[in-house]
């Protein structure tokens, strides 16, 4: 029979050990640390009584994430060249197994929470990972230049978009604190930053080892066989979690493809239990509080003073940056997500194009775009020569037919 306080020794020992350690030198002692977690159970669990697990089940569950939480902690600052921080909380966290807490801008981990949630060690990863990747999410937010912005992937600028009306659409008291978070919890499943947390999460297991390896100096076939075992468990063990997520349509594929493609954005999102272009909705939210760049800086880049910015400024911005920063192929991807993202911003430049055929698409996939948009784009069209037929495709069916009587009349 084990000794329950020789595991949890050993756990602290483990955890205490990788804290002021660098863990690409560190790796061939991570990879023995991950092969006794992904073990664990079978190891250790197995062979305590009912009433050991029960009564040493915290403190156990406390080193293990305190370990795991450093480990992904150090990792992602390599990865991303951001110091990130964690704090574990001794109690229930909302019942859910960690948070991000965006005042004080650190992650909490909750032992209980993920006693219930996780269902293996890369679940716990991908739990774990999660949260941080949400505050760097948030730190993105706060980015005031395009030099900060290229730290990170090119489309967090799509990412960041959606966060805001779970920002602005909530619930407040007479007071003013907020009470409910009605559009957040209705469209928890759909909005990108949770389909992003989760993605990164999950693959995290598929491709930590292989790159701290490819970082280790000191290569050699004993250190690649164990990475390699081990690699297997973690990958079985994701594609466990990958599936659990499928099944509770948490990365579904229609949002992945949004977030990580440069294709059209045309999924929806609830609203008062109505479902409703997401691509207007969440435009829609942020030109209606250009205030937003007080808090979130990031969108200062996309503005004017207190104006979004059009297509050729936009435009203008990109060959500056890329004049400044070279990196054209990143600065390429990062405008070409902003544009994306923005209806006014896509349709400008297919009317630049004189892109009749993507014009015809974008209205079909967005039919209500030329009702909520016929301000915008009247005066965009005032701006540009364009021919009678594309004024037609852009204007409400009432106007359309007394554009025709008016051609008509002229022949």
């Amino acid at each position: 029979m084990k000794d329950p306080k020789s595991i949890i020794n050993k756990l602290k020992r483990m955890s205490k050990n990788i804290k002021d350690k660098d863990i690409v030198e560190y790796l061939p002692i991570i990879v023995d640390d991950l092969n006794y977690l992904a073990d664990f159970r079978v190891l250790e669990m197995h062979n305590l009584t009912k009433e050991q697990q029960i009564e040493n089940i915290y403190e156990i569950q406390k080193y293990k994430i305190d370990y795991l939480a450093t480990l992904i902690k150090k990792y992602m600052e390599l990865e991303f060249h951001k110091e990130l921080s964690y704090e574990i909380e001794d109690g229930y966290l909302f019942n859910a197994p960690g948070g991000y807490n965006q005042k004080k801008d650190v992650v909490t981990l909750s032992i209980f929470g993920l006693i219930n949630d996780s269902i293996n060690l890369a679940d716990d990863i991908r739990t774990i990972a999660h949260e941080f990747r949400h505050q760097l999410q948030y730190r993105f937010l706060h980015e005031k230049t395009i030099e900060g912005v290229l730290d990170y992937p090119d489309y967090f600028i799509k990412i960041a978009r959606s966060i805001i009306p779970k920002e602005i659409y909530v619930e407040k008291d007479e007071d003013g604190y907020v009470i409910g978070k009605p559009y957040y919890h209705d469209n928890y499943k759909r909005l990108y930053s949770e389909v992003d947390a989760n993605n990164y999460g999950v693959e995290l297991n598929d491709f930590l080892l292989s790159n701290l390896y490819n970082m280790y100096p000191n290569k050699n076939s004993k250190l690649e066989a164990k990475i390699r075992a081990l690699q297997i468990k973690l990958s079985i063990g994701s594609s466990i979690v990958r599936d659990k997520l499928n099944e509770e349509h948490k990365i579904d594929r229609e949002y992945r493809r949004e977030i990580y493609l440069n294709t059209p954005i045309t999924s929806k999102v609830l609203v008062d239990e109505e479902k409703k272009d997401s691509l207007l909705v969440v435009d829609k939210c942020i030109k209606n509080n250009p205030s937003i760049k007080e808090k979130y800086e990031v969108f200062g880049l996309l503005m004017k003073d207190h104006k979004f910015k059009d297509y050729y400024q936009i435009m203008m911005d990109k060959y500056k940056a890329i004049d400044r920063y070279g990196q054209g192929n990143r600065l390429d991807s990062i405008y070409n997500n902003i544009i994306n993202g923005d209806p006014m911003l896509t349709i400008a430049g297919y009317l630049i194009r004189k892109d009749t055929k993507n014009i015809k698409k974008f209205i079909k996939e967005h039919p209500t775009f030329t009702t909520e948009y016929e301000e915008e784009i009247n005066e965009l069209l005032n701006t540009m020569i364009v021919d009678i037929e594309t004024i037609n495709l852009l204007n409400k069916p009432e106007n359309i037919i007394i554009k025709k009587k008016l051609k008509h009349y002229e022949d």
